[in-house]
This record gives C-alpha cells, sequence and structure tokens, in this order.
C-alpha cells in the first residue's frame, strides 16, 4: 500500500523519493479518513505484436490509476490535493524531495485557509468534549450496574462451587472404598489366573501331541494323494497311447491306399495332348497351369502327380514352355479354379496330416 513501484520491482531500489511516496499514500488516507487500500498494480490488454502470439500482455498500472476510487472522494478544492498527487507520481525523479515537501507544507501553514480551518476545529472541539464527557458518565453507569449484576452472579456460582466440591468429598470417600474391594477381588483375580495358567500349560502339552498326530495324518493323505495322480497320469498315457496306435494304423492304410492309387496312375501316363486336355486349368490363353512334376524325355514333356510332389507348373501353348510356379506347402493336392484364383484341394502336410481346405497359390 506505502511501497511506491520502484520498490516492488526485480530488483528493488530505494531512494529518498519513496519516503515521499510514502507520504503521498498518507495524506490520502487522511483526506479520506479510511485505509487506503490500493487496486491491482497489473492488467491485461490486448495488442496486435508477433512477440505476443496470445495478443494480450500483462503491463503495469500506474499509481494515481490505481487509487483513483479514493482520490475521487477529496474535495479537488482542498490545498493538499496537489501535494499528494504529486508524491504518487511513478518517476521517482518526478516525486518532489523532503526538502521541497517541508517548504511546500510551511506554505500551507501560514495561508488564511490553514488559520480558519484551526480556528474553526477549535470551535466545534469545545461541545464535542462536553458530549463525550455525558457520554462517558452514561456509560460508567451502566458499568457499574453491569458490575452489580456480575457480583451477584459470582455470589451463586461460589454457592455452587461449595456444592460441588462437597459432592466431590463424598465421591472420593465412595471411591477409596471402591478400590479396597478391587483389590480383594483383584487377588481373587490373580489366584484364579495361576490356576488357569497350570490348565492351560497341560492343555498345550495335549495340543502339542494332538498337531503332531494331524501333520502325520496329512502327510499320509499327501503320499497317497501323489500315488493317485501317478496312477491317473499312467491311465491317461495309456489311453493316448492307444489312441496314437489307432491313429497310425489308420494312416498307414491311407498311405497305402494312396500308393496303390499313384501307382494306378503312373502305369496311366498321359501323353502331353491329354494333359493338356484333361489335366489341366485353363487360366487365360494361351496358358495353363497344372500341379506335379514335369517331366521332359526327349522332346515330349510329360505331367506327373508324386505322393510327396509340391510342385505347380505353367504350360504356354504358343510357345510350349513349361515354366515353375511356388510351390505348394502341401503334397498330394489337386488343382481348381476358385473364382479367378488358382487354387490348391486337400493334399497332406509334411508332418503327415490331411487337409481339408483350399489354398490360394497365385490370381
Amino acid at each position: 500500500v506505502y511501497m511506491s513501484p520502484e520498490a516492488l520491482g526485480e530488483p528493488p531500489v530505494y531512494t529518498d523519493k519513496l519516503d515521499s511516496f510514502s507520504l503521498g499514500v498518507l495524506c490520502v488516507q487522511i483526506l479520506i479518513r479510511q485505509f487506503p487500500d490500493p487496486g491491482n498494480r497489473f492488467k491485461i490488454i490486448k495488442i496486435n505484436d508477433p512477440r505476443a502470439p496470445s495478443g494480450r500482455v500483462k503491463v503495469d498500472v500506474p499509481e494515481i490509476e490505481r487509487r483513483q476510487s479514493h482520490i475521487d472522494l477529496i474535495d479537488p478544492a482542498h490545498p493538499l490535493l496537489p501535494v499528494a498527487l504529486d508524491c504518487l507520481k511513478d518517476r521517482d525523479r518526478e516525486r518532489p524531495s523532503c526538502h521541497e515537501l517541508c517548504g511546500r507544507m510551511s506554505t500551507l501553514k501560514a495561508s488564511p485557509k490553514y488559520t480558519e480551518s484551526v480556528q474553526q476545529s477549535q470551535v466545534n472541539t469545545k461541545p464535542t468534549q462536553s458530549a463525550n464527557r455525558e457520554q462517558d458518565m452514561e456509560q460508567l453507569q451502566d458499568l457499574q450496574q453491569q458490575l452489580h449484576i456480575k457480583g451477584d452472579i459470582l455470589l451463586q456460582q461460589q454457592k455452587e462451587i461449595q456444592q460441588q466440591q462437597q459432592q466431590i468429598l463424598e465421591l472420593q470417600n465412595l471411591l477409596a472404598t471402591t478400590n479396597d474391594q478391587l483389590e480383594t477381588l483383584q487377588q481373587q483375580l490373580t489366584t484364579e489366573d495361576e490356576q488357569l495358567t497350570i490348565k492351560d500349560q497341560q492343555l498345550a502339552g495335549k495340543d502339542h501331541q494332538l498337531q503332531q498326530k494331524e501333520a502325520a495324518i496329512a502327510v499320509h493323505q499327501q503320499e497317497i494323494q501323489h500315488l493317485r495322480q501317478q496312477l491317473e497320469f499312467g491311465e491317461q498315457v495309456i489311453a493316448e497311447f492307444q489312441q496314437n496306435l489307432l491313429d497310425s494304423e489308420k494312416t498307414i492304410q491311407d498311405q497305402q491306399r494312396q500308393i496303390q492309387e499313384l501307382q494306378q496312375q503312373l502305369q496311366q501316363r498321359p501323353s502331353q495332348k491329354e494333359m493338356e486336355d484333361s489335366g489341366s486349368i485353363k487360366l487365360k490363353a494361351p496358358r495353363k497351369m497344372v500341379g506335379g512334376e514335369a517331366v521332359v524325355d526327349g522332346s515330349i514333356a510329360y505331367f506327373r502327380c508324386g505322393f510327396l510332389v509340391k510342385e505347380v507348373y505353367s504350360y504356354d501353348s504358343s510357345n510350349k514352355k513349361w515354366s515353375e510356379l511356388p510351390k505348394c506347402p502341401n503334397h498330394g493336392f489337386s488343382l481348381a479354379m476358385v473364382h479367378g484364383f488358382l487354387t490348391t484341394i486337400g493334399g497332406q502336410t509334411p508332418n503327415d496330416e490331411f487337409i481339408n481346405s483350399l489354398l490360394s497359390l497365385s490370381d
């Protein structure tokens, strides 16, 4: 409130002009007869500057503007107002020095307005003092009445305190008797506790024996459970072995049947013309796709589908050339055309698992 702007900055600056600023604040306080609490030191304004991307910046509020609401309460013709406004300037070099202020105050004291104000103040003071005395007498009488009332209240409280003290003495005697009875009961409880301690020790021995028997039973139960698990595991292994044996027999029968079919196919090996008409799939003329193994015997190319064959070839009848396509991950497959895609059907994986699905090789 009383500090100048430079004293509130970073770093603060202290000069004799700080006292001039404080004197200006005191003058305002004397003239308005209330605490001169100013407004905010800063305010936010809008600017058009690339250094402020938000378009808003915080600036200092001039001291006279911060205290304008109090200055407006002062009579503009009051001779002390110009002195206060000069002391409240933001720049310290614009404020009057202490020597200049002493001269201006002396001049104001010698002015007719000051003499008239002093005389008027003396005239107004006398009736005020008389009125104050009457008020003081009335307040004194009120205080005396209050003292009498409080004295009666204190006497009543003293009587109540004496009664309470008497009750306390009676309670103390009763407590003494009760304490004697409690000591007797305590001795009886001590004797009973000793007897209970002996019985607890006997029970503890029996509990220990019972725990040992329970621990032995638990160990036997764990051993029985372990043997049951081993038996169940053995039965499961035997069942899996029997199932694997049945699956192996079935797989061997299927492989034998496939070998017989392949042997029959090899015995009926088609010519190149027969292969193109019946064993190939036409995609785009003049290309054809076949699955199996191309075997060249002299100038004639034969097509053979073996049990472990995974190759897929493309045959161009225009230039009579074979070209190898990506291999199928399975063997024993068949070729088909599904929605414009070259697809394998069925076959077996390297682990001899049968495939019952389609596998797209190329578009």
